[in-house]
């Protein structure tokens, strides 16, 4: 007979498998070149002019929501899984819908600490003793280390309603490659930051120019940090997976 934690452990898996979808969905739409960078002369200086005319395909969004839910699903398995063991006066009864709300794994949130604090009172009223409840206090949000998981309470929340707004961002820099007129056919390449000017960039406009700017699909609106969606989810992911066997003696 398997382990109780086998079923989070499985669902860990599986929200790495739409990762790596995303990662390769993510890499074809980026190779569709969504953006356009025009070179237009302003005087004797040349201005860059950037636009995105492709945005990411709602499909990404939906691969998103599949990694979010299976990681949420993995924490939340774990409480079930010692509701099943501790819980008692009464036992654990999957039909009633108050044993089922306080199954799943509670998250800090600052502004619903009361909910908080009352969600692990709860807990300890109904048997779950005072070792795993330690270390459901010791992998929240406000822990150091742990901000993975009010990522993934915020951006699971909000995939509950619609699907997660992304959009495209560059990097902080971007190659040029500069081409002289005949007859000399020389070429330079050099690396400058994205925010340049003419004042602090001048290149005549007689030159030819072709630019590159390394582009990532972002997250729009939410309050996580700012970059590749990919890079946000696979610290979820690993923070997750670092959760789960902790609670391995309990069960």
């Amino acid at each position: 007979m398997g382990h109780a934690l086998d079923g989070a452990k499985l669902k860990i898996i599986r929200a790495q498998e739409h990762l790596d979808s995303l990662r390769a969905e993510i890499f074809m739409y980026l190779q569709s070149q969504p953006d356009e960078i025009r070179s237009q002369p302003d005087g004797d200086l040349q201005m860059l002019a950037h636009e995105i005319f492709s945005p990411p395909p709602l499909r990404l969004s939906t691969i998103i929501g599949d990694c979010l839910t299976n990681v949420r699903a993995a924490l939340d398995y774990v409480v079930f899984e010692l509701a099943r063991k501790y819980f008692d006066k009464p036992p654990f009864n999957i039909n009633d819908s108050r044993d089922r709300e306080i199954t799943a794994f509670p998250i800090w949130d600052t502004t619903r600490v009361p909910w908080f604090c009352k969600r692990l009172d709860r807990l300890k009223n109904r048997g779950i003793p005072a070792g795993p409840r330690n270390e459901i206090e010791s992998v929240q949000p406000n822990i150091a280390g742990y901000e993975p998981v009010g990522w993934l309470h915020e951006l699971v929340n909000r995939d509950k309603h619609r699907m997660p707004l992304l959009t495209v961002s560059e990097f902080d820099e971007f190659t040029i490659t500069l081409i002289t007129p005949p007859p000399i056919a020389e070429t330079a390449s050099v690396t400058v930051p994205k925010y340049f000017t003419a004042q602090n960039m001048p290149i005549h406009s007689n030159v030819q120019m072709k630019a590159q700017y390394p582009l990532y699909v972002a997250w729009k609106d939410v309050p996580v940090p700012s970059e590749p969606v990919e890079r946000t989810l696979d610290q979820i992911i690993k923070c997750a997976a670092e959760i789960i066997p902790r609670f391995d003696t309990f069960l």
